[in-house]
């Protein structure tokens, strides 16, 4: 029985460890990693930047990403662009993601100098904790 009451906690350990392996902590990682893309890359639900053999760095660059900030592979996945060789997130994700955490209210949109040269658009929210109004610049 003292077996079984292990056995539980060993697959618990080697989850949280597996949880926290990064892609290219380890030759071990890298290896896994790269199974995974190779598969990840096969799929046409996948942006065009993270399909076929030659887009696999990027795949590997992407499950690190998600890895690090602990977001769902597929939300990394369907959400970050490469511009110019730099890595990218589409705006709506950040809006949403800004929206949904919590700390701040919904963002709101803020224009000053309509059909000048001087037009600009900026977001506005106010921090929940403290109430102060945040403007982006």
């Amino acid at each position: 029985m003292a077996n079984k009451e292990e056995k539980p906690t060993q697959q618990l350990a080697v989850a949280n460890q597996n949880q926290n392996a990064l892609v290219f902590d380890t030759i071990e990682h890298f290896n896994n990693a790269q199974r995974m893309c190779m598969c990840l890359s096969t799929a046409n639900m996948l942006p065009k930047h993270f399909q076929g053999e030659a887009n696999l760095g990027n795949c590997m660059i992407a499950l690190e990403i998600a890895q690090r900030g602990q977001i769902p592979v597929m939300e990394v996945f369907q959400n970050l662009v490469p511009v110019n060789g730099k890595i990218s997130w589409l705006a709506q994700y950040l809006i949403g993601r800004v929206n949904t955490c919590g700390r701040y209210s919904t963002l709101t949109w803020e224009s000053e100098g309509d059909g000048t040269e001087k037009w600009r658009m900026r977001a506005r929210a106010v921090e929940l904790a403290t109430g102060e109004v945040l403007t982006g610049s």
